[in-house]
């Protein structure tokens, strides 16, 4: 828009997260309450109040998150059980060729390629997987999860791995560049002044080679500096204004 400025694309008191543009950008996907359950909408990026229509709806009371849209209108999102372990979500898909709702696999954080074929995952083993969007041709593209994770326990004795791995991911937020032929995420294989480990932005080729650190990060803002859509989109928990979690957006810097 000319003048730029962050613009509210929701006015409601409802919790409004995750979301994603169309390929167009005419449309934004994200997760949201205001049917009463975790449910996948869809509205115009250009209104700010009404028009919201339901594209997924899970009736058992399951969590919805992470919508990632391909440019066939194909939607790869996470459910989870509520309150279990973010790594114990399944992979569905809705929407371009697949007409009804259908599970694809474990993984969460599922990020489409540019040309609509593969994406990018975290395995239940809390490394990044890339599959075909049918779940099918699975590669592993990182292997130091264990060792990662391993560290981390050492020094919080008694956790539970699974949890651990959601306050220290090994690996996180995969994401594709433009063009296709990398990946963007995040790691733990880095270490901070002190020696520590820290969550650094890395990056490495589609077929996992190369990685790479792309640049040094404050730890506690890296989680999402790696998605694409941040810059076009995001959820504020600004109480009041217009909602306690609503979608906004603006244009990318």
């Amino acid at each position: 828009n000319k003048g730029g400025g962050i613009a509210p694309i929701t006015d409601d008191q409802h919790v409004n997260l995750f979301p994603v543009f169309d390929g167009g950008g005419d449309k934004v996907f994200f997760v949201s309450d205001c049917f009463g359950g975790s449910t996948l909408v869809r509205k115009s990026a250009k209104e700010r109040s009404g028009g919201l229509e339901r594209v997924y709806e899970d009736t058992r009371g399951a969590q919805i998150a992470e919508p990632s849209v391909a440019p066939s209108g194909l939607l790869v999102f996470d459910v989870g059980s509520a309150g279990a372990p973010r790594i114990k979500a399944r992979l569905w898909t809705i929407g371009g060729a697949a007409q009804y709702p259908q599970q694809i696999g474990e993984g969460h954080q599922g990020r489409v390629s540019p040309d609509g074929n593969r994406l990018v995952t975290i395995g239940p083993d809390h490394n990044i997987w890339s599959m075909t969007t049918d779940g099918g041709e699975r590669t592993q593209l990182t292997s130091k999860a264990n060792d990662l994770l391993s560290e981390v326990m050492k020094k919080a004795p008694g956790w539970d791995a699974n949890v651990l791995a959601e306050v220290y991911p090994p690996y996180g937020n995969p994401c594709w560049s433009p063009d296709g032929r990398f990946i963007l995420y995040t790691s733990r294989e880095g270490r901070d002044n002190s020696g520590e480990p820290n969550e650094d932005i890395w990056m490495m080729t589609s077929q996992g080679t190369n990685p790479r650190s792309s640049r040094r990060t404050d730890p506690r803002t890296s989680a999402r500096s790696c998605r694409r859509t941040a810059r076009t989109s995001t959820s504020s928990p600004t109480a009041g204004r217009p909602g306690p979690s609503a979608a906004w957006r603006r244009p990318p810097s």
